[in-house]
């Protein structure tokens, strides 16, 4: 399977299939061939499909305007359903919206229920109803929303494996909370999820929040920089390489990681120094 966006450029049958599909699933309400085709030649549209030979199999249909973004379409082969593709092209369409976007909105059948779960699984809220919004059958339209933070994680590449015991979420498993006053994306959190959390403010810094004595350690100027200080973590943690090297390293991305004696990475180096780690 392969995931493409569409571009203008592509040929006559790839929009028929896409036709087809949306048809086939959606019903009469489907778009047309020259619907997709127009969609992909505006500057503000997005079409997302997986392939499987010459098949299309999964198709996701947007645009984005005035930091919103809108999805038109979603519709998978029944052959390749409950195998997450609908939740991947959410993530890929998400991660397609310009920064500035703040909430998603789509339609969907009142007595579509799996779908329904599924948006709701991604994120979504239900919103408000439209009433006989389809037709063939006459039915109601649920509205529903996803907030986004104004900051879009998608594009980072983080590390399968555990880490100084941070385990790194999923994208579609941020969640935000709201802790001493601050509002914080959660984008990970050590093996007692509960407890031990990371977070980013609103001013993009990291923060290690320790729930059980409401603590939070200052981490790092930003999410990618935390990930490369982590991997040197990983190098400096498996060599005989001092401490004091870590700390030249470390510096050296981000001027603050030491500016307290209580910082996240403080701790660490002291743990380095005393064997702990």
């Amino acid at each position: 399977m392969e995931l493409i966006r569409i571009t203008s450029g592509a040929g006559t049958e790839i929009f028929e299939k896409l036709s087809a599909l949306d048809r086939k699933y959606v019903g009469n309400d489907g778009w047309s061939a020259d619907s997709f085709w127009s969609e992909v030649r505006k500057d503000n549209g997005i079409v997302l499909c997986y392939t499987d030979g010459d098949n299309i199999i999964a198709l996701l249909s947007g645009y984005f305007a005035e930091g919103e973004g809108d999805i038109t379409s979603i519709a998978v082969d029944e052959n390749f359903r409950r195998i997450g593709l609908a939740q991947k092209l959410i993530t890929e369409f998400i991660g397609n919206l310009p920064e500035n976007t703040e909430n998603i909105f789509l339609e969907v059948r009142e007595n579509n229920v799996p779908a329904i779960s599924l948006y709701i699984k991604c994120g979504f809220e239900k919103l408000s109803i439209r009433k006989n919004f389809y037709t063939n059958p006459t039915e109601n339209a649920i509205v529903m929303m996803k907030k986004l933070n104004n900051k879009i994680y998608s594009d980072i590449h983080f590390p399968d494996k555990t880490i100084l015991e941070v385990t790194f979420l999923n994208i579609m498993d941020f969640y935000s909370i709201s802790f001493q006053n601050d509002n914080y994306t959660i984008v990970g959190g050590d093996k007692d999820i509960e407890d031990n959390l990371i977070g980013i403010a609103d001013d993009d810094k990291v923060y290690y929040i320790t729930t059980y004595d409401k603590k939070i350690s200052y981490i790092s100027v930003n999410i990618r920089t935390f990930i490369k200080q982590l991997l040197l973590f990983e190098e400096y943690a498996d060599t005989n390489n001092p401490p004091e090297n870590f700390r030249r390293k470390i510096l050296e991305s981000d001027v603050d990681a030491f500016k307290n004696s209580d910082t996240f990475w403080s701790e660490i180096c002291e743990e380095l120094e005393y064997g702990i780690i």
